[in-house]
């Protein structure tokens, strides 16, 4: 019961009273949906494109940088999808931590129940960040564009960087464009609330958007940026499957990480 009323209250503070935030996936989902069909749809003029085709070239990236290449065109909409999801997650638990944390925690006598609710809290932030967002951009394809109400991939990915995945099965395609980006991104939420219990909110928040910056131009299995990203899954070392199992437990350890931090951290000395 302690950790329902925990879960609850941070529902209620953590997501209801921050529900501006939300607006920002829903301008991304829109105007997403416009820039996609204004550079790739209206080239083909045999196809108005699909559902499947709008979610996933927005989350494709690019390949990695090749210095045999003339040029590299940076991801802008990729990275203000990754910047915006990391800011929706970014400084609610540092906060309350300063501004209430003490009291809740000792009225419920568990800092582990209070880290795993923080936990819980921004894994439905982020989870409600790609649902509203995919819902803005399906309802702005399928009403403003007249796109094809299906969850397969037409031609117009035809010349994209993920033109591959026009020849692999639907649920390979799915696990690219859903379930991998969605779990990538879980981990970083995590992962920023923990930075957040040993360094300040901005430091934390601007480490992890250089390092998605840097995943834009390098491709390794150590730059989680790759693991969710349509475009390096194609030619990834570890495969759809490796990802997976990858952004999984990478998941899992930074919530027992996270839990030992919190655990021994100084909740009266100054914050760094």
């Amino acid at each position: 019961m302690k950790f329902a009323k925990l879960v609850r209250y941070d529902f209620l503070k953590g997501i209801v009273l921050r529900w501006y935030y939300l607006l920002l996936p829903a301008l991304i989902g829109v105007a997403g949906a416009m820039h996609i069909h204004d550079t790739y749809v209206e080239a083909q003029e045999n196809s108005r494109g699909t559902l499947l085709d709008y979610w996933i070239l927005l989350l494709e990236g690019r390949k990695a940088f090749n210095l045999e290449e003339i040029t590299f065109v940076f991801p802008v909409g990729w990275m203000m999808f990754q910047a915006f999801s990391l800011l929706v997650v970014a400084g609610y638990t540092s906060r309350d931590l300063d501004e209430e944390g003490i009291m809740v925690i000792a009225r419920n006598g568990s800092r582990v129940r209070w880290w795993l609710s923080k936990g819980l809290c921004a894994l439905i932030m982020m989870s409600l960040y790609y649902a509203v967002c995919m819902i803005c951009m399906f309802i702005t394809a399928r009403c403003v564009y007249d796109a094809d109400a299906t969850m397969q991939v037409s031609a117009v990915l035809t010349g994209t960087h993920i033109q591959g995945y026009m020849d692999r099965p639907d649920r390979v395609v799915w696990l690219a464009a859903f379930v991998l980006p969605l779990m990538t991104s879980l981990f970083l939420a995590v992962l920023e609330i923990t930075l957040e219990m040993v360094v300040n909110t901005t430091f934390a928040y601007l480490l992890l958007f250089v390092l998605q910056g840097i995943a834009t131009y390098k491709q390794s299995v150590f730059l989680w940026g790759t693991w969710g990203m349509p475009a390096r899954l194609l030619t990834s070392s570890i495969g759809h499957r490796g990802n997976l199992v990858l952004s999984c437990a990478s998941l899992l350890v930074c919530l027992v990480v996270g839990t030992v931090i919190f655990s021994r951290k100084n909740l009266l000395g100054n914050r760094k």
